[in-house]
């Protein structure tokens, strides 16, 4: 509950407090079997409406111990008195007393059953102290005192929404707009809880109906486009794209989003063609860099012809612009890795290379595609200068030093394998680096040397 809200309960529980004092001033004094010494008197009578007057504005200054302290009085005076426990109901809770909180929320509601204010901080308490069937029994208690009331239907929806009972949530959040009208804001939570459930036919259901009532907002469009193409409904989701791209054509999002549903839909030569388009039109190295990782991404997951000449047409212009655009050509070299286009990858790892020298995952990728194709020499050649600009990492002096292996030039093998053994490298690669140093040494014949390497080998393998 809010600050207002509290204080508006508060407010209404002054005035009942009144009305009941009022009444036992026209009948008898107070009957109290505490303690009074010091107590405020009126006309002779012990009187508890100036502490709970002073309680009230302690708490508007939330200064919790001093409202604590002038309610406790006041309770003393009057402990059956239903706004006296809620006031304290409503203090104990602030400040995190939950158990005290609960006792005096139960004594306000025991006194007077028919204040939907007193069940609403039972409700309260119980739920911040995670006992959320109580909560809402609370809760519903205070509805069938206000049966109608939006609010209180909002908040068993939030509610029943946390304690997973999401049929129960939406039909409390419909009942909301039976009373009030159909509300975007209530329509997009449903929406999304029929989502959660995975009632997907009544997702879309609630997205058709939020268009309906504001038209004239266009993310419920794209919302619903974005949900068809993730149910694969190629058809609905172009044509909601269709009308997006036609009236905001420069929203590279949208344009993409078509082109993927076309190709998704098996209209090739509608998504290549939209995508040359919006190609064309994007000049900005930015946006160019944008869609070129989105279609890369995409030709992994349809791999048709004309979403590899998108893809084409993206890598000439990633290899014309290198210079200015490390990054597109980073995101080039990684395409075409996982393409298992390794071969291709090559230059741009050279060029790269060469404008990053400092790039330890390029030289090393670089290394890697050289020593699997076999060039050993090459693997020697690059490595040296790697090293240079990546001095001592341990798979760049591996790669150089298994070539150096390979070629028959054991000496030099043993320097960069055994610098390469000496560098710190996850337990695994470590036994890969010493099962080849073991060779190294076996190849010039230094058995025991070789021996005492292969049993660390095993020993970073069992590891």
């Amino acid at each position: 509950m809010t600050r207002s809200s509290s204080l508006q309960s508060l407010l209404l529980a002054v005035f009942l407090m009144l009305f009941a004092m009022a009444l036992n001033a026209q009948n008898a004094p107070f009957n109290l079997s505490a303690d009074t010494t010091g107590m405020k008197r009126v006309g002779g009578i012990l009187d508890a409406k100036p502490y709970f007057f002073d309680g009230l504005k302690a708490l508007e200054t939330n200064d919790l111990e001093a409202a604590l302290e002038l309610f406790s009085m006041a309770h003393t005076l009057k402990p059956e008195q239903p706004g006296l426990n809620y006031a304290l109901a409503d203090t104990y809770l602030r400040m995190g007393d939950l158990t005290s909180a609960a006792y005096h929320a139960k004594a306000a509601v025991q006194a007077d059953s028919a204040n939907k204010w007193y069940w609403l901080k039972l409700a309260s308490i119980y739920r911040s102290s995670a006992q959320l069937t109580d909560a809402l029994s609370a809760h519903e208690k205070a509805m069938k005192i206000d049966p109608k009331n939006p609010t209180l239907l909002l908040n068993k929806a939030a509610l029943l929404q946390s304690m997973n009972r999401t049929d129960d949530a939406i039909q409390a959040l419909e009942e909301v707009m039976m009373i009030k009208g159909e509300d975007a804001t209530i329509l997009l939570d449903i929406y999304q809880l029929h989502r959660e459930s995975g009632n997907l036919e009544k997702a879309a259901a609630s997205l058709k109906r939020l268009i309906e009532l504001v038209p004239e907002e266009v993310r419920f469009r794209q919302e619903l486009a974005q949900f068809y193409l993730e149910q694969e409904q190629y058809e609905e989701a172009i044509a909601l794209f269709e009308e997006r791209v036609k009236s905001y054509p420069n929203d590279i999002g949208s344009t993409l989003l078509l082109v993927e549903s076309y190709f998704k839909a098996g209209r090739d030569e509608e998504g290549l063609s939209q995508f040359e388009l919006l190609w064309e039109g994007s000049d900005a190295p930015s946006s160019r860099i944008r869609i070129a990782q989105y279609i890369m991404v995409l030709n992994t997951e349809v791999a048709s012809p004309q979403s590899m000449k998108a893809v084409d047409h993206v890598l000439e212009w990633i290899l014309n612009n290198s210079s200015e655009n490390p990054q597109s050509l980073a995101m080039a070299i990684d395409y075409l890795l996982q393409n298992g286009q390794a071969s291709e990858a090559l230059p741009l790892l050279d060029q790269i290379t060469q404008q990053v020298p400092e790039n330890d995952v390029a030289w090393r990728q670089y290394l890697q595609i050289l020593y699997t194709e076999g060039d050993y020499e090459e693997v020697i050649k690059k490595g040296q200068i790697a090293d240079e600009s990546v001095p001592d990492d341990v798979f760049i002096t591996f790669f150089v030093g298994s070539a150096y292996q390979i070629s028959g030039q054991s000496n030099e093998a043993l320097n960069w394998l055994e610098r390469s053994s000496n560098i710190p490298a996850e337990p695994s690669f470590r036994s890969i680096v010493h099962g080849s140093l073991g060779d190294a040494l076996a190849a010039k014949k230094k058995w025991d040397d070789a021996f005492s390497v292969y049993e660390e080998a095993l020993k970073y393998e069992e590891e």
